[in-house]
């Protein structure tokens, strides 16, 4: 069942979506068993800013009878803190490790790119971007040009396969695709969260 992902061999075709599972959580409450069976052939990481983040205030999980809602808002350490804290316990896992990165600018995506390229063990880098750019307010992930931009901007800095993760809340989501891999992307995630909906239940109209 061995796969070649942009040129890098894994065990499967199963990894985990980033900010789903936490293996560091789970040594801490199975020990060592937690990485008898590791479940996925890559892990991929929560995704990681420049800047400390606290994300959202509770509630940010709440479950429906067909699934649930969330609304984690990215809380991490920081690029400094993770790599000081939680890159060697992940450099410890069995698989290969792929990086998620979100920036709200070029700038900030082009020091996270450059120092997951140049600090850790990382096969591959996973571009979020669901975020709005600081610099134009727009969605990065549901604009072409932006998404265009953002890609051409971090390509040249490594060497390491891009991955672009898709936000399913754009009007062309297949524009951003074509458009992320014209402009250096070996791969697209899809995709990151759907936003909630509400239906009037008479109605059944959102």
């Amino acid at each position: 069942m061995s796969v070649d992902f942009c040129g890098v061999q894994l065990e499967h075709a199963f990894v985990n979506a980033s900010g789903t599972w936490d293996p560091i959580a789970a040594r801490k409450a199975f020990g060592l068993a937690a990485f008898d069976r590791f479940p996925f052939s890559a892990h991929v990481t929560k995704t990681i800013t420049v800047m400390p983040r606290q994300g959202n205030s509770a509630p940010r999980i709440w479950e429906l009878p067909a699934g649930m809602i969330n609304s984690i808002g990215l809380p991490n350490k920081g690029i400094d803190r993770w790599l000081d804290e939680d890159l060697p316990q992940l450099a410890e896992l069995p698989v290969p490790l792929i990086v998620n990165v979100m920036g709200f600018s070029s700038s900030e995506l082009e020091i996270l790119v450059g120092r997951v390229g140049a600090e850790t063990p990382a096969v591959a880098i996973e571009l979020n971007v669901s975020c709005p750019n600081v610099e134009t307010g727009t969605i990065v992930g549901s604009d072409p040009v932006e998404c265009a931009r953002v890609v051409e901007a971090v390509r040249p800095l490594t060497s390491l396969p891009l991955i672009v993760k898709l936000t399913p809340n754009a009007t062309d989501p297949a524009a951003v695709a074509v458009a992320a891999v014209e402009a250096g992307a070996d791969a697209i995630s899809m995709i990151n969260t759907l936003r909630g909906i509400a239906f009037d239940p008479v109605t059944g109209e959102p």
